[in-house]
């Protein structure tokens, strides 16, 4: 069931969007993107792009002042290919780095390294294989170590042109998902099943579209002894809007008929409000503002999280945090 909440994770929570603004659902296309610019919601020719939080740290006189500190750096090739990422403690010391091989204009090889401070903790290295037909990735693989002892899988298989089945294998454990798509290649609703904790779990989902295949809703129903509580155990219902360009607007997650989140973006598709909920009341919201560059690239932001107390509603304690970006462009 594990996998089976990474793949939600991929379906429906990440923001990936296509050029349209809308979400994009196949599980290939979040784990090789055609084009990792758009994958990251950037725009133009970007060479690098660093992110930084902006930390309040005393000066010698005990002051706090404001400090800019390195969190993660993503480099591109004049493709748009991920080459490079860097993840960043807190302290600036390198947590890991991500590097990836291309044949073509396809991801072939990836090789990641970890980092318990100056000491490399992990080595890690991926390899993907792709289909004649249209080019999507048929399989991708993984090991953590020389002796190939610690491995992740994943193999995909067209059954028809209206199935694909996604078979997944981390170290014996198995996950199994079926995909299933209408007439003009939509995916219309997929089903998934593992029993690695030796327990059968399943989820199942259904997607509903608009004339012009834009997603206007989507509902998972999951069953699991290991997964009471969160988005996998009962059923989730996702509803979206979008503005008169086709942009998504907004969405928001209910919980067997329960409001749980509120999620709202600006025209570059970026969250400018999001809203949590406990038991159908206002818990959490996060508010956000940008400044952008020419390209339209956020390279401020600004995030204030406020928490309300479960009863009156009132704020009991809002939060700021700042994070800024650097993008050099080709």
């Amino acid at each position: 069931m594990k996998y089976l909440i990474v793949y939600l994770f991929l379906l429906f929570s990440s923001q990936i969007f296509s050029q349209n603004g809308v979400l994009i659902y196949g599980i290939s296309d979040n784990i090789i993107s055609e084009n990792d610019l758009e994958a990251h919601n950037l725009r133009g020719r970007v060479k690098l792009c660093a992110f930084y939080q902006v930390w309040n740290v005393e000066d010698d006189s005990g002051k706090l002042v404001p400090q800019d500190r390195l969190m993660k750096s993503n480099e591109f090739n004049e493709q748009g290919n991920l080459l490079i990422q860097k993840l960043f403690h807190g302290d600036g010391k390198l947590k890991n780095i991500d590097r990836f091989e291309y044949e073509g204009n396809k991801k072939a090889r990836g090789f990641m390294i970890c980092y318990d401070g100056d000491t490399v903790s992990c080595k890690r290295r991926g390899t993907y294989t792709y289909d004649t037909a249209g080019g999507a990735c048929a399989y991708y693989e993984y090991a953590f170590d020389e002796n190939n002892s610690f491995t992740y899988c994943m193999e995909r298989e067209i059954i028809s042109e209206k199935e694909i089945v996604y078979t997944t294998n981390f170290n014996g454990f198995k996950d199994i998902v079926h995909e299933f798509y209408n007439e003009i290649g939509e995916l219309d609703s997929l089903y998934s099943t593992d029993d690695s904790f030796g327990a059968p779990s399943t989820l199942s989902a259904k997607f509903f579209r608009d004339s012009n295949g834009l997603l206007l809703k989507t509902t998972t129903f999951g069953t699991s002894p290991q997964s009471s509580g969160n988005d996998m155990d009962g059923r989730l219902e996702i509803l979206y809007s979008y503005d008169a360009s086709a942009r998504l607007k907004s969405y928001q997650k209910y919980k067997n008929d329960t409001l749980k989140k509120s999620v709202a973006f600006d025209t570059h598709g970026n969250i400018l409000v999001e809203s949590i909920f406990r038991e159908g009341k206002l818990y959490m919201k996060l508010e956000y503002s940008y400044q952008y560059d020419e390209q339209a690239n956020w390279i401020e932001k600004r995030k204030v999280r406020t928490f309300y107390k479960s009863k009156d509603y009132e704020k009991e304690r809002a939060i700021t945090f700042n994070e800024k970006r650097k993008i050099l462009y080709y």
